[in-house]
C-alpha cells in the first residue's frame, strides 16, 4: 500500500488558525496543529479554500505513506534513528575549527573526528543502531556487533566499520586514533558506521517561503520553510547502500548547509533493518505520523 499525503502548517506560527477551520477539519488536525490530507483530495481543496480568506501563509509539504512490499520499490530511504544516552563518549572531536555559535544557536559545526568513540555497554541505551546526540558535526552512527555481523554478511556497500573503545579500555594513542586498526577486536561490543560516500549534488528545495534561520558566525542553517519537499535528481545519488548529505539548493537563497549529516540508505539495507528487527529506528515524522521516510527523486 502506498499513497501521497500533503500536510500544512502556518508559515508564521504566532498566528492562529480560524476557529471554523479548526472545527471543520478537526479530524485532519494533528497533535501539533498540522493539517494532513490525501494529496489532491476534495478535503484538501476545501481546507485551502477555507484558510484563504484569513490571509494565513501556509507551508505545505508532500510525503509518501508506504507499507508492505511497496516500501522496497522506492530505491532510497532516510535513516532516522534514536539517540544514545547522555553518558560520556570520550573526546573524539577536534574542536579547533568548530563553530561556537552565537546568542541564538548552539552551533558546533565544522568539527573533525580524531579519536575513536567510547561506548559503555552498561550505560548506553542498548539499541542495535543509534546516533550520538552530544555532537552535531560530525554526526556519529553506532551499531552493535550483532547488526555489524549481519550487515557484513549481506555485503553492503558505501561504508566501513570503526571499532569503538569499551569502558575502561586503555589503547595506545596510535590505536585510539580515528581510522587506526585495533590488533584484536574480539571484545569490541560496538562499532561506528562510517559512510564513505556523499550525494553528488544537493537536494532541491525550490523557493524558500521566508529567509532561513542561520548561525550568524558560520552561516549554517537551522530552520527553513520551502515550497517543496527535498528532492534529488536520480543521478545525484550513488548506487550504494549508505550515503550522506548536508546541503540543499534553493532558487532564491542559494545553497544551504545544515549542521551534521542526513543519512540515506538503500531499499536493500532498509529491508535488512526491518527484517532483522533492528532496534533504534524511529519514525520520520510524528505529526503527521510517518513511519518511513522515502527519498523523493526527480526522474
Amino acid at each position: 500500500m502506498q499513497k501521497r499525503i500533503r500536510f500544512y502548517s502556518r508559515l508564521m506560527p504566532a498566528s492562529r488558525w480560524p476557529a471554523e477551520v479548526e472545527a471543520d477539519f478537526a479530524e485532519e488536525r494533528g497533535k501539533h496543529g498540522v493539517f494532513t490530507f490525501d494529496e489532491g483530495s476534495d478535503r484538501e481543496k476545501a481546507f485551502l479554500a477555507a484558510v484563504a480568506p484569513s490571509g494565513i501563509r501556509l507551508a505545505g509539504r508532500s510525503e509518501w505513506i508506504v507499507r508492505g512490499e511497496d516500501l522496497f520499490r522506492h530505491p532510497f530511504h532516510y535513516l532516522t534513528l534514536k539517540a544514545d544516552g547522555d553518558h560520556p563518549h570520550g573526546d573524539y572531536v577536534d574542536e579547533a575549527a568548530t563553530c561556537g555559535g552565537d546568542e541564538n544557536v548552539w552551533c558546533r559545526t565544522g568539527g573533525t573526528q580524531i579519536r575513536k568513540v567510547t561506548v559503555d555497554p552498561k550505560k548506553c541505551r542498548g539499541f542495535d543502531i543509534m546516533v550520538l546526540s552530544e555532537v552535531r558535526d560530525p554526526t556519529v552512527l553506532i551499531v552493535n556487533r550483532r547488526l555489524k555481523d549481519t550487515m557484513e554478511e549481506a555485503e553492503l556497500t558505501g561504508f566501513r566499520f570503526e571499532p569503538c573503545l569499551g569502558r575502561g579500555a586503555k589503547p595506545s594513542a596510535a590505536e585510539a586514533a580515528f581510522g587506526a586498526p585495533i590488533a584484536d577486536d574480539a571484545d569490541v561490543t560496538h562499532f561506528q558506521l562510517v559512510p564513505l560516500l556523499r550525494a553528488k549534488e544537493p537536494a532541491q528545495l525550490g523557493r524558500l517561503l521566508r529567509p532561513p534561520m542561520r548561525c550568524s558566525k558560520c552561516g549554517a542553517v537551522y530552520q527553513y520553510w520551502a515550497e517543496r519537499t527535498p528532492t534529488f535528481r536520480r543521478q545525484a545519488l550513488h548506487d550504494a547502500d549508505v550515503q550522506q548529505f548536508n546541503r540543499y539548493t534553493t532558487e532564491n537563497e542559494g545553497e544551504l548547509r545544515i549542521p551534521g549529516e542526513v543519512f540515506i540508505v538503500s531499499a536493500r539495507l532498509k529491508r535488512l533493518l526491518l527484517e532483522s528487527k533492528a532496534t533504534g529506528l524511529r519514525p520520520m515524522h510524528s505529526d503527521p505520523s510517518i513511519q518511513h521516510g522515502i527519498v523523493h527523486l526527480d526522474e
